[in-house]
This record gives C-alpha cells, structure tokens and sequence, in this order.
C-alpha cells in the first residue's frame, strides 16, 4: 500500500505556480493573477478558487505590469492592454470571451449583437452569463455590454450588488467616453466616442 501510494505519489504532475496581487483600483478591490509568463489569468472583484492544479502566492512584483497598465487605464492614458491573456471556460464562454475584445474602446454592444457575432443570434440571454463569468474583467471588457432595451444593464452584481455594479459600470463607460470621470487629453477617447449606436467590429 505504501509503495503503490508512492508511485502515485511520483506520477502526480506538480502544481503550477501562480502569482496573485490585490489592487486598488477606483472601482474597488481587483484581485489580480498572472502565470509564471506573465499571462493574465484573472482580474476580479472576488478572489479566484484556485483548483488542484494551481499553486497560488501573493507577489505583487510578477503582477507589476499588469498593474502598471491598470493605473494608465484609470487614469485615461490607455486605451488597448497589451498583455497576454490566459482564460479557461465551456467552448461558449470563451467563443464570448474573444468577441467581447474586439469592441473598440469607448464604444458599446448589445447582448443581443454579440449573441449574432458568434453564430448564436438567439442566445442573448447565454451571453449574458458568459459576460457574467467574465474572469479577467476590464481587459475582456465586459463593461461596454448593454441590453437592448435601455439603461447601464448590470455589473459584478456577485461582489457588489445591482446598484453599486450599476455605478461602476457607468464610471468605466464615462472614463472611456473621456468625460468628467476620464481624460480628454486628445488620446481618441473623446465624448464622441461613446455612444448607443452598434460599432462596426468584426
């Protein structure tokens, strides 16, 4: 029994260091996590439940590019992260994922368009969810989703309930919009950015 738990023992694949960070960012707490390459795995309002196969640790030093893009993005001097993203999800999920990073900065989409982006053209409702599961937020950005009927729709209502989600949402939309929340430093992020029209993303 000792030597076949042994064998066991020696065949179990080593645990995948991760690095985790916790930043302060306008919007609240986001919990960050890259690889041991630097590829973005989460960005969260909640921490992530790390399975067998991860070995989590808190260094804010392999975070410190992510972070670094963060602070420019808040601060209105950034409009494309350039970083590697690493995500795992049903094929459906990650088929939302990859749409959602092409919806130019400063413009928004409706479920209902992502849902015919992606050859589901009656699943609107599916793409809420994937939206909602979201694990790397801003960088897929889930935020410039709306619904078809109007109104700021919801977000991170898991961490933070449908009001304050509400307001987070509208923080990050006038930030890309270069409103009162944003810069209008002439970057492309100008007020005429945003709007309710359907932007011609492929």
């Amino acid at each position: 029994m000792g030597v076949s738990a042994s064998i066991m023992m020696a065949m179990r694949k080593p645990r995948e260091a991760i690095y985790t960070h916790t930043y302060q960012s306008p919007i609240g707490e986001l919990h960050l996590a890259v690889d041991r390459r630097g590829a973005v795995m989460q960005v969260a309002f909640i921490p992530g439940e790390w399975d067998e196969r991860y070995e989590p640790e808190e260094n804010k030093y392999a975070c410190g590019e992510l972070e670094l893009q963060l602070d420019e993005y808040f601060r209105g001097e950034r409009q494309r992260f350039t970083l590697t993203l690493r995500y795992e999800g049903t094929s459906f999920q990650e088929s939302v994922w990859s749409r959602l990073l092409k919806i130019p900065y400063g413009q928004t989409v409706t479920y209902g368009r992502v849902a015919q982006k992606i050859g589901r053209r009656e699943a609107a409702r599916a793409v809420g969810n994937a939206v909602a599961s979201n694990p790397i937020c801003l960088l897929i950005p889930c935020h410039r989703v709306l619904p078809a009927h109007g109104g700021i729709g919801s977000y991170g209502v898991r961490s933070h309930g449908v009001e304050l989600g509400a307001r987070h949402k509208a923080y990050l939309l006038e930030l890309e919009r270069g409103g009162e929340n944003g810069s209008a430093n002439g970057n492309g992020a100008g007020s005429s950015a945003h709007n309710r029209r359907e932007p011609a993303y492929v």
